[in-house]
């Protein structure tokens, strides 16, 4: 979108863009203390309120698992044997369910409009295939989000950044300590980045939904790819990484082939581990 369009369209809808902007990281709510991912995305222009921005997270069991499914967006309806569109974002990689089900997706970190604050951590307690069954846990432990008062200051306006504590993820007790117990023997995570312009809850929804994530989202072969992150170790994953991605991130890759989209098109992601 043109970007003088795109400051129009934000006033025009009554959005506070200043509201977005915040210099240095706002504290958030519900977390303590342990290991955190510090999540950095950037994208090619100014990022859009209006728009959905997911980092996406799978934990398989108590402390994850190195083989579990992964988080990937969705396309289209039917994917990958969704009914419709499934949730309307996401689903969990090609595989076997497993028992316990390992359906690829557990929580979520979202920034849009819609949200307290414009971002919000969810949890799914069952089956994340089902729309609107995520409940939501709070806002990240500490967060930036984009500057949207000075669209001529690019990376201020097209950059997102959050800590999530991992002891966020932890919903089957309400005590701090043992929160924090629990997320240190968390081994690994199978995470993703989806930015999209629509999540259609109806399942016999005909928009147009355009999409990027993480790798070459115009691949075929690269629509299923997701990164594994190891937790025993602090080190900082970057959009050039291929431990488990297929090709470093790319640039004018938003799906469906054609679609020039700068507020949704990923170009650079990193995420930090810290103990």
């Amino acid at each position: 979108m043109e970007r003088r369009h795109f400051l129009k369209t934000l006033l025009g809808s009554g959005i506070a863009l200043a509201a977005g902007g915040c210099a240095a990281p706002v504290p958030g709510t519900g977390a303590v203390g342990g290991k955190s991912l510090t999540v950095t995305m950037r994208f090619a222009g100014p990022m859009n309120p209006a728009f959905y921005y997911f980092f996406l997270i799978n934990r398989y069991g108590a402390t994850g698992s190195l083989s579990a499914r992964g988080p990937v967006a969705v396309y289209a309806p039917g994917q990958g044997g969704l009914v419709g569109y499934g949730n309307g974002f996401a689903t969990g990689s090609p595989g076997n369910l497993g028992t316990p089900p390992d359906y690829g997706l557990t929580d979520y970190v979202l920034y849009n409009q819609n949200q307290p604050g414009g971002i919000g951590v969810y949890h799914f307690p069952g089956d994340p295939n089902i729309p609107n069954t995520a409940i939501y846990q709070g806002m990240p432990a500490q967060y930036t989000l984009p500057d949207l008062t000075n669209l001529s200051d690019i990376a201020g306006a097209s950059t997102l950044s959050f800590r999530l504590q991992l002891s966020q993820l932890i919903t089957d007790t309400s005590d701090p300590n043992q929160k924090v117990q629990e997320a240190a023997a968390i081994r690994y995570l199978q995470v993703n980045i989806v930015a999209t312009n629509y999540v259609p809850t109806d399942q016999n929804s005909s928009g147009i939904k355009e999409v990027d994530a993480m790798g070459n989202t115009l691949d075929p072969t690269q629509e299923s790819s997701f990164l594994t992150i190891d937790l025993s170790q602090n080190r900082t994953y970057t959009s050039q990484d291929t431990t488990t991605l297929l090709s470093p991130e790319p640039a004018g890759d938003v799906y469906p082939a054609g679609t020039k989209n700068d507020a949704i098109d990923i170009i650079y992601w990193s995420i930090t581990v810290s103990s």
